[in-house]
């Protein structure tokens, strides 16, 4: 007979999606004819860009499709696609420009009652925080 086993939920913090853009671009309107790079289909980040990019007015033209968010920044930085990136995936670039676009995930840990006090469970959950503070 298997047990229940009762998991507590932590919200770790909010973070915000960020438009990863050529450097002389700064919003997404007006990027209705640059290559996209987008997650492959089913990916939320993905479904996100997508109505984003509507929203401006425009259906994107996705050229690349990849789950590595590291191509994606690398790809923006080369002048060779936009993306759509959520906030903790990398690091800020100096040749890769950055537009708020008010879409907010949040992150929750979920951990087994009574685990919290974990080192390794502390240790990630304090990174995290960390994380989004930068």
């Amino acid at each position: 007979m298997r047990g229940t086993v009762q998991l507590r939920d932590e919200r770790v913090c909010q973070q915000e999606a960020r438009a990863h853009l050529p450097c002389r671009h700064h919003f997404v309107a007006g990027l209705e004819n640059k290559p996209w790079v987008f997650e492959h289909e089913g990916a939320d980040v993905r479904r996100c860009t997508d109505a984003l990019c509507r929203a401006a007015g425009f259906a994107p033209k996705v050229t690349f499709e990849s789950g590595d968010v590291y191509l994606h920044t690398k790809l923006v930085s080369q002048g060779l696609a936009a993306a759509v990136v959520p906030g903790l995936s990398v690091r800020p670039r100096p040749d890769v420009a950055y537009s708020s676009l008010g879409v907010v995930r949040t992150i929750e840990v979920s951990t087994r009652a009574g685990s919290e006090t974990s080192p390794v469970i502390l240790a990630v959950t304090s990174a995290l925080h960390a994380a989004s503070q930068q």
